[in-house]
């Protein structure tokens, strides 16, 4: 299934746009400082759902606490993208390879997988991330039933 796409004609891009399949590429291979170094601005704002984070080196520390044991798959659902501005809405497998009962979002066991939806807005400056924000779903509570 092909991901919808609103982009303007490739005459509006500068080569010095961040091309949105190349971050996704990176972000799936899991070198999350390469990822950080490639496409964010050192002095990086990152708005996620709970906290924020003031530069790109405080948002590589929380991914790689994520990340640890944790292999994160993106797969974009639709995308907007402008020369200066990125839209993504985004659903993150998080495939467990060792026993995360510290994991943020629910604890996980060797080869569990959780899925949830993010959004995020990727504000861009010479081709880097200069702010990102996100929002995202959070999995079904444990005990609660359903509607």
């Amino acid at each position: 299934m092909a991901v919808p796409r609103v982009r303007p004609g490739r005459e509006q891009l500068s080569e010095t746009s961040m091309k949105y399949e190349d971050y996704l590429a990176a972000y799936n291979l899991g070198d999350d400082a390469r990822l950080i170094d490639t496409f964010f601005h050192p002095d990086a704002v990152i708005d996620g759902p709970d906290q924020s984070f003031a530069t790109s080196a405080d948002f590589l520390r929380m991914l790689q606490f994520v990340h640890h044991g944790v292999v994160e798959t993106l797969t974009p659902l639709a995308v907007l993208e402008s020369q200066d501005l990125i839209i993504a809405e985004l659903n993150a497998t998080f495939t467990a390879r060792i026993e995360r009962l510290d994991f943020p979002f629910a604890s996980l066991g060797p080869g569990d997988n959780l899925t949830m939806r993010f959004f995020a807005r990727y504000h861009l400056r010479a081709g880097k991330v200069a702010r990102m924000s996100l929002a995202c779903w959070l999995p079904a509570m444990r005990g609660l039933p359903a509607a």
